[in-house]
């Protein structure tokens, strides 16, 4: 899914896992609210994994991640987080999933133009940069290997013409361009090395994460811990007592009961380890008693609801990049009944303090609006908002917390 901005709400759940008696580990899932700012966001430092490029001719500052160790997520094609700083504030910039057997240098990329039936969403996208100089966006990057027989369909941007390519992540190599037209002199759309950077993505194609290597450790789990393995197995090939989870997904009560029936097992294959959010519940508390297990609780583990907003100035759309929002707030969105943020979505009276943009009324103002400001701009016309694309307990409690 395409989410403009897409935020963890933290509803106060929680992982544990059960230990039938070796091995423990810590996790933890951060989240924070940020607030827009009037002046130039100065860029971070790189993060891990991530690829960060400044454009052409002084045209700003593109980090894109994770580009290394790529790979789908619960059963998704992968996607990848884009932000920008510096930029030139009310440019227009353009993404595009591209094939890269060549440098800008060499050819104007061939990208895609349609959802092929090899992604979820619109594989192009164009932003307006906001006045502090900043974009963010997420992007997928799939993968297409030659076998599947169909192509993905595109053309050179700002060129007439069709052609096809394929992302095997291998010899098919494919990656982000990331370009801003005004950067080029004359203006072009077109991709080149004046006006675009170019971000290739490797992916990791190896279903074991350090083979010959590693402890295999059988495990199961509820639904939602299983897209947080590939990494932690990832991160375990750099110690010097590497382990690797074979996880199987089913749901609590099956992980601690197969944890449960397992204990006596000698067969390498046997289930060390399960994960459950829930273990209270008393269809999975009768066998921990009796299986004398270690119980370490894990992580605050959150609910992720993405969903697309835009902001409004000039008669120009701009991704609104950062929310505040109550859990009565996330709720309202998930549920549809926060449709927009309009005077009559948790209106509050306030005389002579709405500024006008963001609020429409100089007298009734939504503390919808208020909370998700970006001054001067008026805030999104319509919401819409869906959960993560896989299973997981915390979605399931999410979903049963609002219908209460």
């Amino acid at each position: 899914m395409r989410s403009i901005a897409s935020r963890l709400s933290r509803l106060g759940l929680g992982m544990v896992m059960l230990v039938s008696g070796f091995l423990g580990i810590s996790s933890a899932v951060m989240s924070g609210a940020a607030t827009a700012a009037t002046t130039t966001v100065p860029a971070p430092a790189c993060p891990a994994d991530w690829t960060c490029t400044e454009l052409p001719n002084n045209g700003g500052m593109i980090q894109i991640g994770p580009t290394q160790h790529v790979t789908e997520v619960g059963g998704s094609q992968p996607w990848v987080f884009l932000r920008g700083y510096g930029l030139h504030p009310g440019d227009a910039v353009r993404i595009h999933y591209c094939s890269l057997n060549q440098t800008l240098a060499q050819a104007a990329p061939v990208c895609a133009t349609t959802a092929s039936g090899v992604f979820q969403t619109s594989p192009s996208a164009s932003i307006y940069v906001l006045d502090d100089g900043t974009i963010a966006e997420s992007t997928q990057v799939p993968l297409d290997d030659p076998t599947s027989g169909q192509p993905i369909h595109g053309n050179v941007p700002g060129r007439s013409g069709n052609s096809t390519f394929y992302c095997d992540g291998a010899a098919n190599q494919c990656g982000i361009v990331v370009t801003d037209g005004n950067l080029a002199n004359p203006y072009t759309n077109t991709p080149t090395p004046q006006n675009s950077a170019a971000f290739p993505i490797s992916y990791d194609l190896s279903s074991v994460a350090c083979p010959n290597k590693q402890t295999l450790i059988p495990s199961e789990s509820e639904f939602g811990i299983g897209p947080l393995l590939p990494t932690v197995d990832r991160l375990n090939c750099t110690t010097s007592a590497a382990y690797n989870f074979f996880n199987t997904e089913q749901s609590g009560v099956s992980a601690v009961h197969d944890l449960y029936e397992n204990v006596r097992s000698t067969s390498p294959y046997a289930i060390r380890v399960a994960f459950t959010d829930d273990p209270q519940d008393p269809n999975q508390q009768k066998y921990l008693p009796a299986g004398h297990f270690v119980l370490i609780p894990m992580a605050l583990s959150a609910t992720v609801v993405g969903f697309n907003s835009q902001m409004y100035n000039g008669g120009r759309s701009f991704p609104q990049t950062s929310y505040n929002l109550t859990p009565n707030m996330v709720a309202g969105i998930f549920s549809n009944a926060y449709t927009g943020p309009n005077p009559d979505t948790d209106f509050i009276n306030c005389t002579g303090t709405c500024p006008s943009p963001p609020c429409v009324s100089a007298t009734v103002c939504s503390l919808l609006q208020l909370a998700t400001a970006h001054n001067g701009y008026y805030t999104a016309k319509s919401f819409i908002a869906y959960p993560a694309g896989y299973q997981s307990g915390p979605t399931d409690h999410l979903t049963h917390w609002i219908c209460n």
